[in-house]
């Protein structure tokens, strides 16, 4: 496979640049949003996020040139928040929710191309967790249907599955069912997520020792009698892709699901 530099790096665009960036596909534009990083004192706990407010910026394939730069102001300054960015019906899309302590999605916001708007959103009361440090993770998986979105959250090793609908200007949550915590998935957390016909799949990792994903199973769940079973994955040599998985996946259009990587801990 080759490669081929297409553009020069976005730091000759933006004056003050991130360390970390949320990076989304939107049409024909590259959308790099800056990720700040933010103390959580009372959790012990920090993580690097753009919803303080920050910078935006898009590279255009059309004409392989960066586009003018955009910075928005917060969209939450609360300490117990946490953010996923993907993309919905064409537009890039920050869910935020609450980040230790229970499962509770907190609000939704759109990128218009220089700002960000609020979606009026509905979703399922808080299911709380039995500490208040119990940290919560999400892992949104890709889909062909673009007004959809399936939403994998971890929280105490169980997985929980719930589903975003969006219609117009406002979206909805629901739960929809619970990913069974039995034999190796009661240390599990989901790793990354895809929609293939009737079935989402799941990649997840085990905590133990440390955190290590398995490259050897994967979690199937039918989305019609919402049973899930884990398969085997019998590809040798199997891919190392460190420690959480692959650093970039996506759906084609064939259908298959790519995982892509870079230089990873071995180990």
């Amino acid at each position: 496979m080759a490669f081929e530099k297409v553009g020069d790096s976005y730091k000759s665009a933006v004056a003050e640049q991130c360390d970390y960036n949320h990076a989304l596909l939107v049409g024909d534009k590259i959308w790099l949003f800056g990720k700040k990083f933010v103390s959580q004192p009372t959790f012990n706990w920090g993580h690097h996020v753009g919803f303080v407010g920050s910078y935006a910026i898009a590279f255009n394939t059309a004409d392989n040139k960066w586009e003018d730069s955009h910075t928005y102001p917060a969209l939450s300054n609360e300490e117990n928040v946490e953010e996923k960015m993907f993309v919905l019906n064409g537009a890039a899309h920050t869910l935020l929710y609450t980040a230790f302590g229970e499962v509770a999605m907190s609000s939704l916001h759109k990128w218009t191309g220089n700002s960000f708007e609020p979606v009026n959103l509905q979703s399922f009361a808080p299911i709380p967790g039995s500490e208040k440090s119990a940290r919560v993770t999400m892992e949104v998986a890709d889909s062909a249907d673009e007004s959809t979105k399936y939403i994998i959250t971890t929280m105490e090793h169980q997985m929980r599955v719930a589903r975003l609908t969006s219609s117009g200007d406002s979206a909805t949550i629901e739960h929809l069912f619970d990913i069974p915590a039995e034999g190796i998935l009661s240390l599990a957390q989901a790793t990354s997520a895809v929609v293939s016909g009737e079935r989402l799949l799941v990649c997840f990792g085990v905590h133990g020792c440390g955190f290590r994903w398995e490259s050897g199973r994967i979690i199937a769940c039918d989305l019609g009698s919402k049973s899930c079973q884990t398969l085997e994955i019998s590809s040798d040599p199997k891919p190392h892709w460190g420690f959480n998985g692959a650093n970039g996946y996506g759906l084609l259009p064939s259908g298959a699901w790519v995982h892509a990587a870079g230089s990873v801990p071995r180990g």
